[in-house]
């Protein structure tokens, strides 16, 4: 999904490039209502933005 999203676009200007990050939190195993199920994705997504274009679990992000 990740590769999918990106692309290099072509401008008179320059070119510009997209990237995408996803983090990934699955219901009902990381949390079983919206808040912290939303809060968990954004914590993978953060984790994910460490290495741009990629994506990551909730599940594999060590504690704090």
């Amino acid at each position: 999904m990740v590769s999918k999203l990106e692309n290099l676009l072509h401008f008179e200007i320059g070119d510009c490039s997209i990237t995408c990050s996803a983090g990934v939190a699955i219901f009902p195993q990381d949390a079983e209502s919206f808040s912290p199920l939303f809060s968990k994705a954004d914590q993978a997504l953060y984790a994910a933005k460490e290495n741009r274009g990629s994506y990551a679990f909730i599940e594999d992000i060590p504690l704090p």
